[in-house]
């Protein structure tokens, strides 16, 4: 019975956290051009703009500036926590390094805020970032 509980959750555990992870999508390999880390009223806000190498397709995130414009952002409001902290840190290197980055974005939020940055919205929310040497 404990065996059969046992494999019940972990089976569980394992769709419920492909459902989750479906929902991510991977922007891969592009190069950092611009990295912001700004205050807009009650948010903090980290707002990256990205190329995409060339011969590679262009994007399809159903997010108009993150497709038109390639940029994604993070915003929380309240304090940065160390994990937005990290994100920064991996950006700002890589963009010194000129490495090459991962971005994890959750197409299904999509700013439409335009908080002065660029004269278009900031793009859709990204949750993680791998930077990688080529």
């Amino acid at each position: 019975m404990k065996r059969a509980v046992f494999a019940f959750s972990i089976a569980i555990l394992f769709l419920s956290s492909n459902a989750v992870a479906d929902r991510n999508v991977w922007i891969r390999n592009v190069t950092i051009e611009d990295v912001t880390a700004y205050n807009p009223p009650g948010y903090n806000a980290i707002t990256v703009k990205f190329k995409i190498p060339d011969g590679q397709p262009s994007l399809n995130t159903n997010c108009i500036a993150t497709d038109t414009y390639s940029v994604v952002s993070n915003w929380v409001q309240g304090a940065y926590s160390s994990a937005h902290q990290s994100h920064l840190s991996v950006l700002l290197s890589a963009q010194a390094q000129q490495f090459s980055v991962d971005i994890l974005i959750d197409p299904d939020e999509c700013s439409t805020a335009n908080w002065g940055l660029y004269s278009h919205s900031i793009g859709a929310r990204f949750s993680g970032v791998r930077a990688t040497i080529k």
